[in-house]
């Protein structure tokens, strides 16, 4: 008796097992790609699910039904939903590529102006000054002559004082990506009007939003300058 009464159990064990309907995993993503640090969410469109398990692919997890998740770095991410029947005794699984980059910067700040190389005569040959070396003063301009930015003025430069340098102890924002920018040097005279020196450049910040870097040089005129920038958002 003991025999066929184990023998039922296994019967409707069986049959309850064997009753429960196979879950189907699906789910889309609102991107497959993006940049560092935003968000993507996922929607859930399993078939006959009763809990979840979300495998990010960055070690991080999530039993949500529809969660969303961003990654801190770059890189191709593997999504995968696990979908558990009703008592986990079935499951399916999806997986989804996600592709994520680094955020491209879209704004550029200038740090810092040097100058290595500059004429110290004019056309004529003569020197800027009678009797010292030039007091030099930098701009930053462009094509139409307009003044963006002054740096100080550095009094009886010689050759020998290059390379000479001009700091911003508050980055200075390009108001263009797109606008050409030029470094101006001009001799402060006094009472005597200001010698133009020449100009270098120039700098168009947008030449450089592939490789993005932090130092640029230019040599026009005679002058040779490198400009160091930050890029940022």
């Amino acid at each position: 008796m003991k025999n066929v009464f184990f023998f039922l159990i296994a019967i409707v064990s069986i049959g309850f097992y064997s009753c429960q309907k196979e879950p189907t995993a699906s789910f889309t993503a609102s991107k497959t790609t993006a940049t560092v640090n935003e968000t993507i969410s996922f929607t859930n469109s399993s078939l006959e699910g009763h809990s979840f398990k979300w495998e990010f692919g960055d070690g991080t997890t999530s039993t949500e039904e529809n969660p969303s998740h961003a990654y801190v770095s770059s890189g191709t991410y593997i999504v995968k939903l696990t979908v558990y029947s009703k008592k986990e005794k079935k499951s399916d699984d999806a997986t989804v590529n996600i592709t994520v980059t680094d955020l491209v910067p879209t704004k550029c700040y200038l740090k810092k102006v040097t100058i290595t190389a500059m004429p110290f005569t004019d056309g004529s040959g003569a020197g800027w000054d009678t009797y010292n070396g030039p007091d030099v003063f930098i701009e930053i301009t462009d094509a139409n002559n307009v003044v963006y930015q002054t740096g100080t003025t550095v009094s009886d430069v010689t050759s020998s004082m290059l390379p000479l340098t001009w700091n911003w102890s508050t980055p200075w924002q390009f108001p263009s990506l797109t606008t050409n920018y030029y470094v101006d040097l001009t001799d402060y005279d006094t009472p005597d009007p200001n010698d133009y020196i020449g100009w270098c450049g120039p700098f168009k910040m947008s030449d450089y939003m592939t490789t993005f870097p932090t130092t640029m040089t230019k040599t026009a005129n005679g002058i040779t300058i490198t400009i160091e920038v930050q890029w940022g958002n």
